[in-house]
């Protein structure tokens, strides 16, 4: 379902773009079959039939699935396809030579099992009618902004069907830059490190703030306190929705709570702190611009 990544770079330098530019058509053309024939939007042409086909033609004719009315089938497609959290992972891997890095961006086989698309090969009418359903009808989850690279190599045609994405803020630093004086460019947080334009029909964006010891230490250390923290994030929320606003007003933003690991004393927070904030980052909740002028 999902094109694969790869380029490959000087570990010492920051050439990454140009040489994917440079390898893209040769990778292309070593792994792409020539005799498929394709439509202008980049989908395989299957309505082109020879006498070999009729056959199978005939055969899907008396299936008592196919035989079914079109709207009773897309149902069935659509939970059958539909419904599922995609995690996209973003792997890097030094070649042999030690003298290039090999980058790549692919759905993680934990959240996308063998088989999973087996239905869409099935024949050509299938295909014809299920071969989007799964950029449309699923959820796509990002936890680094490298990740983002594999929206951007999808089809036009597939990138405009995608609705809903999730960003997973597990490092605060990289992402909420909540270092004081920031390491890093500006560029490296949200909300700039969300690209907008690549999801052009955007309705739904899920923010799942995670708190963990090891990375909020980098960002906040034990100086935070609970109500620091959860000042530091509204403000973050505040922000991130106000540029939403702009880029795609009418897309949903809400927030999602997950406690990876808390401490009293790897926080810095008392013990009555410590459970106040586990009690309320275990729950997930929405939060939208509404939700958040009430608080204030």
């Amino acid at each position: 379902m999902a094109p694969k990544r790869i380029s490959l770079r000087p570990t010492a330098r920051n050439k990454a773009r140009f040489v994917s530019l440079a390898w893209a058509g040769i990778l292309r053309s070593r792994s792409e079959n020539k005799s498929l024939r394709r439509l202008k939007n980049g989908l395989l042409d299957v309505s082109r039939k020879s006498a070999g086909y009729l056959d199978t033609i005939t055969s899907n004719s008396r299936s008592p699935l196919l035989k079914l009315p079109p709207e009773v089938r897309n149902r069935i497609w659509e939970n059958a396809l539909g419904g599922r959290t995609f995690d996209i992972e973003y792997t890097e891997n030094m070649c042999k030579n030690r003298r290039y890095m090999l980058q790549k961006t692919a759905v993680s086989k934990d959240t996308f099992p063998d088989h999973c698309l087996a239905l869409v090969q099935v024949c050509r009418q299938i295909y014809t009618e299920t071969a989007l359903l799964p950029f449309s009808e699923n959820t796509f989850r990002f936890q680094r902004a490298e990740s983002f690279e594999w929206a951007r190599n999808l089809l036009k045609v597939q990138r405009n069907l995608l609705q809903e994405v999730h960003i997973v803020t597990h490092r605060a630093e990289r992402l909420y830059d909540w270092v004081e004086g920031g390491r890093a460019g500006r560029s490296a947080y949200l909300p700039e490190v969300f690209p907008v334009d690549v999801f052009p029909n955007l309705k739904h964006v899920v923010v799942e703030i995670r708190r963990s010891v090891f990375h909020d230490c980098e960002a906040g250390g034990p100086k935070w306190t609970s109500k620091q923290y959860r000042t530091r994030v509204t403000a973050k929320m505040t922000e991130f929705i106000s540029y939403m606003s702009e880029a795609k007003p009418h897309a949903h933003v809400s927030f999602r709570y997950t406690n990876l690991s808390l401490s009293a004393c790897g926080t810095g927070l008392t013990d009555s702190e410590c459970s106040d904030e586990e009690q309320t980052d275990d729950v997930d909740t929405d939060m939208v611009d509404s939700d958040i002028a009430e608080d204030e």
